[in-house]
């Protein structure tokens, strides 16, 4: 990766420096950590010296003075078991003076840094910990009693610099004599790491690691490794392992991916794609914020290492490679957003991945469960933001638990609720709430557990955008349960005849006591026809995407005060009953005002609303010394 320093003309004299305290810290964990396979180290600098040779690659479409044009883009890997030493080089872009200060004597890539601490959390770090760090030319840490890196730019003004370590703090930095572009990593390896000096040993490894690299990796005079872009090939001809370990190789996860597709067209575009969907979330080898995105090829040339054009934005889970001889190499970046082949390239690739998705649910179940438990929130987002590719297809994939599921292991689609929704009811009802123990408790649920219709629990706050835009579902219209005028379905008739609620003058005046006792707390207070367990829930009066997203609006906005809702009574709860009739005899009662104080906060409470719980216990501690009183009276 060549900087962009403006050669000087004459090379500046020697000067030794100290290294950073973070690549302090890091040599002395992969120093003295007693490793058994550090074989890591040499993957790492050829991925380093493959990162040079594709940033010459491109140097070469732009530039027209190029240091040696005519050296073959390589890697060069040579061994000297007299000095024990062995060399890795290249014909790349080559480093300044001030890239080998940064890149070298400091600790400063933020994934390097994250493996510090990794490494500093294990008192004894595993071989396989090790392997999934990426630290670039400081894994040769691993094996090197000392080092020198040589390198010279591809600009033909450049000097050549080197980079010296024999082992402490410091390193030199130094003029050297290298006629030609690139870099070269020399490391006199320590006693322990001889294996490294056997061509066997080195060939197993690169081709392990780094067959896939797409420029040639000379041992001993021949070419190791296969070269061969894997996207480039017909599907049929590769297996299941190959795209395992190219999955492997790209993102040095060494977890099987759960999903793997490889897409070849030549209409619309031109396109050769593989993708992958990880095992998880959170994953050795994951990318940084800011470096998702798949890798970006035109003419087999990398144009671009994170490219955030090619997939949905929702589809940033997936990793890959895609390869499309239709784009110009020299696409900038600030082109990408309104380039059409590229907007074609992302239509394609979006609605092959959501098939794929698609059927994977139908015939893999129990794996797009566990790909749903990881990325679902993704996915709900891209029903939010109203993707026109996805639109159609993201809602067979969305995954939910229910008032029919026997445990939280239990989700269900949309396709299976319709599919088992009675001939009367003509909408799929849904509740929000903060977590699933919550909404199973919530009253609004009591006239659908009596009439056996199922409702959907949306409890992550990515739902309410969700049902924003996710209206209706094959012909049927999505519905809150909350909602005050929600529509309830004319369930068929029951053997037994439901008891006729008893609306006296007693409840009345309880709706009126209830409304002054609680005032501007609510918007109003009503008997219930939906109550038939709980002796009452609040309602909202909004209908619409602003009631359902009030929820997040409590999350995410300072002082932020919920909309008033309706307070609705059951007429047939004891509760209630004993309430109005205690109300007819002795209206100032006290213990009457607790209890109606105390059935509002409780429906306060299970909605998620109340400020501060705390608040009620002296209130609980009158309604128990009341209760036992009565007791011990009788």
């Amino acid at each position: 990766m060549p900087g962009s320093d403006a050669p000087f003309q004459s090379p500046p004299a020697a000067e030794t420096l100290g290294f950073n305290a973070d690549l302090q810290q890091l040599i002395q964990v992969l120093t003295y950590a007693p490793y058994t396979s550090r074989e890591v180290f040499l993957r790492e600098l050829i991925a380093e010296a493959a990162s040079s040779l594709s940033q010459m690659q491109f140097e070469m479409l732009t530039e027209q003075d190029i240091l040696d044009a005519h050296l073959e883009l390589a890697i060069h890997i040579a061994v000297d078991k007299e000095t024990g030493v062995i060399t890795v080089s290249d014909t790349g872009a080559g480093m300044t003076r001030q890239d080998l200060i940064e890149r070298l004597g400091s600790l400063t890539k933020p994934e390097a840094v994250a493996c510090l601490r990794l490494l500093q959390e294990h008192r004894r770090p595993s071989d396989e910990l090790i392997s999934q760090c990426m630290l670039g030319f400081h894994a040769a840490f691993l094996v090197a009693r000392s080092m020198t890196v040589v390198s010279r730019t591809w600009r033909p003004g450049a000097f050549a610099c080197s980079w010296s370590w024999t082992g402490g703090t410091s390193f030199t930095i130094a003029p050297a004599d290298k006629p030609e572009r690139g870099t070269s990593v020399q490391i006199e390896l320590q006693p322990d790491a001889a294996e490294f000096l056997d061509s066997l040993r080195l060939k197993q490894v690169i081709q392990k690691h780094s067959d896939y690299i797409p420029f040639p990796i000379y041992l001993d005079g021949k070419v190791v490794n296969r070269q061969t872009a894997i996207w480039r090939e017909p599907p049929h001809s590769l297996s299941a392992e190959q795209y395992a370990e190219f999955y492997t190789h790209l993102t040095r996860d060494t977890s099987r991916p759960l999903l793997n597709l490889h897409v070849v067209t030549d209409v619309p575009v031109n396109l050769r794609a593989i993708l992958y969907v990880p095992a998880r979330r959170e994953r050795r080898g994951m990318p940084q914020p800011g470096e998702d995105g798949v890798q970006l090829y035109a003419h087999r040339v990398l144009i671009q290492e994170h490219c955030k054009e090619v997939l949905p934005s929702y589809l940033r889970f997936v990793v890959g490679v895609v390869d499309c001889e239709d784009l110009p190499a020299t696409l900038s970046r600030q082109a990408m957003q309104n380039d059409p082949i590229l907007r074609q390239i992302r239509r394609a690739l979006s609605h092959r991945l959501l098939k794929a998705l698609a059927n994977m649910a139908d015939e893999q179940p129990a794996d797009y469960q566990r790909l749903w438990n990881e990325f679902g929130m993704f996915l709900k987002e891209g029903i939010s933001v109203a993707d026109p590719v996805g639109r159609a297809i993201l809602p067979d994939l969305v995954r939910c638990h229910s008032t029919r599921a026997e445990s939280e292991d239990q989700w269900v689609s949309l396709k299976e609720y319709v599919a088992r929704m009675p001939a009367h009811q003509k909408a799929i009802y849904y509740i929000l709430g903060d977590n699933l123990r919550s909404v199973m408790r919530s009253p609004h649920l009591d006239y659908f557990r009596a009439h056996d219709i199922e409702v959907l629990y949306l409890v992550d706050p990515l739902d309410s955008f969700m049902t924003v835009e996710l209206t209706h579902y094959a012909g049927k219209p999505l519905q809150n349960v909350d909602d005050a005028n929600l529509q309830l379905p004319t369930p068929e008739p029951r053997s037994e005849t439901a008891e006729a609620p008893a609306v006296t003058a007693q409840l009345d005046d309880l709706v009126q006591y209830l409304a002054r006792l609680l005032g501007d707390r609510v918007m109003s207070v009503r008997l219930s026809k939906r109550l038939t367990d709980s002796p009452c829930c609040l309602v909202s009066a909004q209908t619409g995407p602003e009631r359902d997203l009030q929820r997040v609006r409590r999350l995410l906005e300072m002082g932020y005060e919920a909309p008033k809702k309706i307070l609705e009574i059951n007429p047939n709860h004891s509760l209630i009953q004993d309430m109005a009739h205690v109300l007819a005899v002795a209206p100032d009662d006290a213990l009457l005002r607790a209890a109606a104080e105390q059935m509002f906060d409780n429906a306060m409470l299970l909605e998620g609303l109340l400020a501060s719980p705390a608040d009620m216990t002296p209130r609980i501690q009158f309604l128990i010394e009341a209760a036992l009183k009565a007791r011990t009276a009788h």
